[in-house]
């Protein structure tokens, strides 16, 4: 797995923590944690290492304020 910048990195979440129904339904559909991969990168047209990101992550990521930061190191507004 390549590993990005925390920046892009932070910009994969901050796609794909803004559409957590699309997220949750691209993982739940799938049999298996490497279906769960491929299904989320189909979904937000990742990288199958971009999803894997996604799913390494906490869903406290998805509360408003870890969010909002996610987003603004995304803009490069704040450092990681």
């Amino acid at each position: 797995m390549s590993f990005p910048s925390q920046q892009e990195a932070h910009r994969i979440l901050g796609l794909v923590f803004s559409d957590p129904h699309r997220m949750i339904d691209a993982i739940a559909g799938a049999d298996d944690p490497q279906a769960a991969v491929a299904a989320l990168a189909a979904s937000f047209d990742l990288t199958e290492d971009q999803a894997s990101i996604v799913l390494d992550q906490q869903l406290l990521h998805l509360t408003k304020s870890k969010l909002a930061i996610i987003q603004e190191v995304a803009r490069g507004k704040r450092s990681p």
